[in-house]
């Protein structure tokens, strides 16, 4: 959905995660001499290898999650291999390898080596642009710095024949904007260090996704409900691309447009309502002054020194009250999306800052003005009170 909502019209009221991308797949310890034949790997072989990428958390802003069971074959004796698993940017938690169900310790390489994205083979790092929902090229916007890198070593003892090497991780998801009001998820997946084993025979992926979301895998992927599945008689790309986003649908516009004429409503109280509050404190100050002295011709100056400060104060809180309440309907209105906001969904708001700030401007010389002439209507107000007062009882000379 290329076109934005009803909502997205109104932009003085609009406003996702930015979490960061992962990715990740076995291969050999790298130290950066390519020309280098990987020792060890060639001799055993991936059967098959059953990827599985859970995308369903992501509805409630959480981390994907992963699964990747390689079915291992040593042709030879045991072997000792030390492998690295390339890992995201930011965000991996929960990893876990296992060989035949035992877990396997794993390490931070970064303790030991600095591996940068340049040291890795290119084939190794995630595509610079992914292809999304609508774009057929969406900006990823990867950060590549060593000191990010989160690359995880471990060592094993392979033994002779068949065996099940199985690695298991939570990574977040990276937050695109494709001019939906909603955010389009992209999720890389490294693929390429399999080609490092000596054969490969096959890669089924199943990707969960949200029942109702829209989503895209690349390579293509077979769609049933809320499953994408694909078989692959060899490693068909360097990476697996997906990609996902929550629809506009019916209900969430309509429950923006609920939301939009109640933060209208809101705006409207707080400027109204503020300028009401500097009329009464004026009222109330005025009034205040003339019962602080008894002098009618003292009362006036009195009061005008006292509501210079008040004044100033009550311009500043009507001031505060609208911009909080501007602050209050953007968290109400981007709350509509639980989450699911593209991450440039607040450029919406802009018209809105501008129309505030210059709202703010304007109600501070009004608001002083109306707190004036409140204290100065009542005291207006106390003085035709008191000559009536004077007449009656006949003051003498």
């Amino acid at each position: 959905m290329r076109r934005r909502t009803n909502a997205a019209c109104w932009a003085v009221l609009l406003s996702l995660l930015v979490p960061a991308m992962a990715w990740a797949n076995i291969g050999p310890k790298w130290l950066g001499d390519r020309t280098a034949e990987p020792l060890g790997l060639k001799g055993v072989a991936i059967s098959h290898e059953n990827l599985t990428i859970d995308l369903r958390p992501l509805a409630a802003v959480q981390p994907v999650e992963v699964e990747a069971i390689y079915q291992l074959n040593n042709s030879g004796p045991a072997k000792k291999l030390e492998l690295l698993f390339v890992t995201g940017v930011t965000g991996v938690s929960d990893f876990e390898v296992r060989l035949d169900g035992r877990v396997v310790q794993t390490r931070n390489s970064l303790e030991e080596l600095v591996v940068s994205y340049v040291e890795l083979p290119r084939s190794w790092q995630p595509p610079d642009d992914m292809p999304g929902i609508d774009f057929e090229v969406c900006r990823s916007h990867i950060q590549r710095r060593a000191d990010e890198t989160v690359t995880l070593a471990f060592a094993l003892t392979l033994p002779p024949g068949h065996s099940t090497l199985s690695a298991r991780y939570r990574a977040r998801a990276y937050g695109d904007d494709e001019d939906c009001p909603t955010v389009t998820w992209l999720f890389p997946y490294i693929l390429a260090p399999a080609r490092e084993w000596g054969s490969f025979g096959g890669l089924d992926v199943t990707v969960y996704v949200p029942e109702t979301w829209q989503a895209k895998a690349t390579p293509a992927l077979q769609r049933e409900g809320g499953i994408l599945r694909g078989s692959f008689a060899t490693l068909p790309e360097d990476c697996l691309a997906l990609a996902t986003r929550a629809p506009m649908g019916p209900d969430l516009q309509a429950e923006l447009r609920h939301r939009i004429w109640w933060c209208v409503a809101l705006l409207a109280v707080a400027v109204i309502g503020g300028g009401n509050l500097c009329w009464w404190a004026g009222r109330l100050m005025g009034r205040t002054c003339v019962g602080l002295t008894a002098p009618r011709t003292r009362s006036r100056s009195l009061a005008t020194l006292c509501i210079l400060p008040l004044a100033l104060l009550m311009a500043a809180s009507w001031a505060t009250l609208l911009i909080g309440s501007w602050y209050l309907a953007q968290q109400w209105i981007t709350g509509a999306f639980a989450g699911q906001e593209n991450p440039y969904f607040h450029e919406n708001y802009f018209l809105g800052h501008l129309c505030i700030f210059g709202l703010t401007l304007f109600i501070l010389p009004i608001g002083f003005s109306l707190t004036a002439s409140g204290d100065q209507r009542a005291l207006e107000h106390a003085a035709q009170r008191q000559k009536p007062m004077n007449r009656a009882g006949g003051v003498k000379s």
